[in-house]
């Protein structure tokens, strides 16, 4: 990573689950700000390597979800001369926080506690973002794409210099252990309420097209190449848990728990067949993202069936 800093936002207090980047150049720039407590790191960060708070030009969300934008209006209160850059569908979202807070409480429960605090940002520091818009940061260019399915407000970001996408939730949770046993595999994230599988299907295969060199994922870390392999099982778990929903609310299911469970047994049959120990427990970040997906499942399926 040329001039990139990944940082560990400890998301919820645990480690490997959420980060950001720091981009160093010509305009100090930031990709995710993490949830509420994340900002004493990023402001750790940048005086470790020198900077003062007054030196963050930009700063980059690829959506307003907390766990990727919770301590923007928090941040920008610390650093003055900053920005946020964000898709146009969350920018009044980030100036009155109140619905994208009620949101979160019923999508987290009782770990909502651990995204606070979500503070107002000043509309005239917000700058919403057009599909395929660039930054000029000098040395390299950011550019900026539209798409729908994980949410209605969601970025990516090609990095001319290193030919990297910062892919957000889109290419799904990534676990650097699985590499470790030469697995391709992504856990689709499919939260609500804005869930859309046809519109998720379009969005990869956009990304597919760009042909990133690197990937830098939300959750979590880098992964070099965006193999047909690995986007090829993320377009299966999209079918898989549609697939899985419908059979369970077909047979009377209800909940959100029911959902999970089939899930959680369906991605580590799929994990086993690939080459996951049979012993082995699923990767510690995927309970939660498993939770907020059946949840997502089941506002889904009840909107629109």
């Amino acid at each position: 990573m040329i001039n990139i800093t990944m940082m560990d936002y400890f998301d919820c207090g645990q480690a490997g689950k959420t980060c950001g980047y720091l981009i160093e150049g010509d305009h100090l720039t930031l990709v995710e700000t993490g949830p509420g407590p994340a900002g004493e790191i990023i402001l750790n960060t940048l005086k470790s390597k020198g900077y003062t708070p007054s030196d963050l030009k930009y700063v980059i969300v690829t959506h307003i979800h907390l766990d990727h934008a919770g301590s923007a209006g928090w941040l920008l209160n610390q650093c003055p001369n900053a920005r946020l850059l964000v898709h146009p569908a969350g920018a009044r979202h980030m100036a009155d926080p109140s619905r994208l807070i009620a949101g979160a409480k019923i999508a987290y429960g009782d770990a909502y506690e651990f995204y606070e605090p979500v503070l107002p940002i000043a509309p005239e520091r917000i700058w919403a973002l057009e599909d395929e818009s660039s930054l000029d940061l000098g040395e390299r260019t950011l550019t900026f794409y539209h798409g729908k399915g994980h949410a209605n407000h969601h970025l990516t970001i090609m990095d001319s210099l290193t030919n990297g996408l910062f892919c957000g939730d889109l290419l799904g949770v990534y676990n650097t252990e699985l590499a470790l046993y030469g697995i391709e595999y992504s856990l689709l994230p499919s939260a609500p309420n804005q869930f859309d599988p046809q519109a998720y299907r379009q969005s990869l295969e956009k990304i597919r097209r760009l042909r990133p060199e690197q990937l830098y994922f939300s959750h979590f870390g880098v992964k070099k190449n965006l193999t047909n392999e690995y986007l090829d099982t993320t377009l299966r778990n999209l079918d898989l848990f549609c697939a899985l929903t419908e059979e369970a609310f077909a047979k009377g299911a209800t909940t959100w728990q029911e959902i999970y469970d089939l899930m959680e047994v369906k991605i580590k049959d799929v994990l086993e067949e690939l080459g996951w120990p049979k012993d082995k427990p699923l990767p510690s970040m995927y309970p939660s993202t498993i939770e907020v997906s059946a949840k997502g499942l089941v506002d889904w399926w009840t909107k629109y069936h």
